[in-house]
Parts: C-alpha cells; sequence; structure tokens
C-alpha cells in the first residue's frame, strides 16, 4: 500500500491511501499510533481534527496487548477488555504536535 501524509493537525495524521483516507492517533494507553480507515463499509468519522469521533469502537491486539477503546469528541474511552493501566478510564487525547 502505498501512503503519504497529506495532514499534521492536532489530534490526528491523515494519511491519503488508496483504500480511503486513514486517520493515526497516538494511544496512551499503548504509547503507540493506532490507525482507522475510513470508509462507507468500515468506521465513520465526524471529519473533527480537533474533537475526532469515531464509530464503532477500535480494537488493536498485538501479542499479549489488547486494546479495545471509543475515540468521542477528542477523548479516549478505553473498555474494561484493555490489557495496559488504562482500562476503564476517559482520557483527551494528546496532541500530536506537542510528542
Amino acid at each position: 500500500m502505498e501512503f503519504y501524509v497529506n495532514k499534521h493537525v492536532n489530534k490526528l495524521i491523515k494519511i491519503k491511501c488508496k483504500d480511503g483516507n486513514r486517520y493515526s492517533f497516538l494511544c496512551t494507553g499503548c504509547d503507540c499510533y493506532h490507525g482507522v480507515i475510513i470508509s462507507e463499509k468500515g468506521w465513520s468519522f465526524n471529519e473533527d481534527m480537533e474533537k475526532p469521533t469515531f464509530k464503532p469502537s477500535l480494537l488493536s491486539i498485538t501479542g499479549e496487548k489488547r486494546c479495545h477503546l471509543y475515540v468521542e469528541k477528542g477523548n479516549l474511552r478505553f473498555l474494561n477488555d484493555c490489557t495496559h493501566d488504562l482500562a476503564g478510564q476517559v482520557i483527551e487525547m494528546e496532541n500530536i504536535d506537542d510528542i
């Protein structure tokens, strides 16, 4: 897949790719980036780069690590089945420019 960084604004990085737009954000629970590809058959996005909302929930499983969350109005709402320390908490998204 070929892609390039199109925008770098506040909470998200927007990447243009063949399948549509991909948005990446820093997950403070995993201390890494998670990505979402927006398409008619996948996730929806409210188009707000400062207070993003993605639907439905996101699930990332890497080895023993599990991160299950909702991105709502610029907040990360970690579900109780996460394996990191932020399970069950709501945390404001980090500004990418500050990282």
